[in-house]
């Protein structure tokens, strides 16, 4: 997936007359079979799966010296940054942004690890979602 996105990056450079830096992004992308999912990743943000023994930090946010500095997918050596992983017995998961790591996610001496704090409530209530036609309706801040 990873692959074809880069392809449609260089395809909007030539259409847009853009440089590749220009449009530089970062992305995850899950695919689910059963109860196994793969995970492509590249950049910051964070995959965190709800398997059967608990919370799994399955994608880490890619680790750099400074604050803002990632390898995006339109670096010339985005592959060698490229991190692919495959998991069984997911129930549940959660792809997030780099805004949402501080929140979703706490340090410990071995590094990072799911905030139960963050992810049970969420995780509880994808459960009883039954329109997914609704739910943003359901989760929408009116910030007025």
């Amino acid at each position: 997936m990873l692959y074809f996105a880069r392809e449609q990056v260089e395809e909007a450079v030539k259409r847009e007359g853009c440089e590749l830096r220009d449009l530089a992004t970062t992305l995850i992308t899950a695919a689910f079979v059963g109860s196994s999912v793969s995970i492509a990743h590249i950049g910051d943000g964070a995959v965190v799966a709800k398997t059967g023994r608990g919370l799994l930090l399955a994608s880490t946010p890619e680790e750099s010296e400074y604050a803002n500095e990632v390898m995006p997918l339109t670096s010339n050596m985005w592959n060698e940054h490229l991190y692919v992983r495959s998991i069984e017995d997911v129930s549940l998961l959660a792809i997030f942004t780099d805004g949402c790591q501080k929140a979703a996610l706490k340090k410990s001496p071995q590094g990072y690890e799911p905030f139960d704090g963050f992810f049970v409530p969420i995780f509880s209530y994808a459960k009883e979602i039954e329109d997914i036609k609704n739910v943003n309706g359901e989760i929408e801040y009116d910030m007025s």
